[in-house]
């Protein structure tokens, strides 16, 4: 299974490590900082949900977590999707 969120596909992305900032007061480096990619990771957690009668677990961010809290579609005590949550579509890019 994918490292991707259930609910709103958000998943893995590439980013930079710097190793030094910009000068002080707007100054420059006299050489440019040596960079390198890094792999920055969403906050995945595996929930039970009830769907359609039947128990699956899957995985979803905190940040969804947390707002189907809100909305009340996810229960806090068993954790259990009440209304069917539809998975979104995957865009093409």
């Amino acid at each position: 299974m994918a490292y991707r969120c259930y609910n709103c596909r958000k998943g893995n992305w590439l980013g930079e490590r710097s190793q030094h900032h910009k000068g002080v007061a707007g100054g420059s480096w006299k050489h440019k900082a040596q960079k390198s990619t890094k792999l920055f990771k969403a906050n995945l957690q595996k929930v039970t949900v009830l769907s359609d009668g039947a128990q699956t677990r899957i995985k979803l961010c905190t940040d969804c977590i947390s707002k189907l809290r809100k909305d009340g579609r996810l229960n806090t005590a068993f954790g259990m999707i009440r209304q069917s949550m539809p998975r979104p579509a995957a865009s093409v890019a």
